[in-house]
């Protein structure tokens, strides 16, 4: 397939870019319902910030890995486009591993840190210390 000449190839654009350019370009259409609860783009994004904001002001950086042992909810696709807009690494694990079965997963996967469940205040557990982090 042809592109014409300025226009944006789907197949090179990451996952958090195509929801920036879906709340630019369509900000009211709905990504997604859970329940009777509905997620437009512009509100996907603007939590995604929220989240990313708050990832770096934890001191994360770009490359550091958390795991998220989280249910495929809304949090979840929060928390993975978070992940992908501050340049952390997201590292899902299986939600049917209870809370210390996880432990040893996110330390296969390297993760300093990792989350369970909820995006409130708190919810971003450290796993390691190292170097004197």
């Amino acid at each position: 397939m042809a592109w014409a000449p300025g226009q944006k190839n789907e197949m090179t654009m990451t996952s958090i870019g195509v929801l920036y350019e879906l709340a630019k370009t369509h900000p009211k259409k709905v990504a997604f319902i859970k329940d009777k609860e509905i997620w437009t783009y512009d509100r996907l994004a603007a939590e995604v910030d929220h989240l990313a904001y708050g990832l770096v002001e934890r001191g994360l950086r770009k490359g550091d890995r958390v795991a998220l042992h989280m249910a495929n909810l809304p949090e979840f696709v929060v928390a993975y486009h978070a992940c992908f807009r501050t340049g952390v690494i997201a590292a899902p694990l299986k939600i049917k591993n209870g809370r210390t079965d996880t432990a040893p997963a996110a330390a296969a996967a390297d993760a300093l840190h990792w989350s369970s469940g909820s995006l409130q205040p708190g919810c971003l557990h450290r796993l390691f210390n190292r170097g004197g982090e």
